[in-house]
């Protein structure tokens, strides 16, 4: 709510930088919107008290941030596809187990096709 009040050259301050958001992919977006947006981004205290992106330093530090909360983000669509390929190559296709199988699947096609039992 109060984001959309900020000016171009305002500065946004949050205590620490969790305030802001749980996952750091979605506060690195958020931060990069209100910097294309001429609005500056500082934390006070904890893990990312050094992120002012006022200043150089802490547009270098936020980039830095940004840069591994990517790498972290491509090792993990790695890692899943690696494992989604190990299951398949070992016969598992993943997804909901079926309710049906083919004995009841067949009785029910059967009784879709007489029309008497539909009447």
């Amino acid at each position: 709510m109060c984001l959309k009040s900020l000016q171009p050259g305002s500065t946004l301050v949050v205590w620490k930088l969790d305030g802001l958001g749980r996952k750091f992919q979605h506060i690195v977006i958020m931060i990069e919107d209100l910097r294309n947006k001429e609005i500056g981004f500082r934390v006070l205290t904890g893990q990312g008290a050094q992120i002012d992106t006022t200043t150089s330093h802490g547009k270098l530090v936020f980039g830095m941030f940004a840069a591994l909360a990517e790498f972290e983000r491509e090792l993990i669509v790695e890692r899943t596809n690696a494992g989604l390929e190990a299951a398949r190559a070992r016969g598992r296709n993943g997804g909901r187990p079926r309710r049906m199988d083919i004995h009841l699947l067949k009785m029910a096609m059967a009784a879709l096709q007489d029309q008497r039992a539909l009447a």
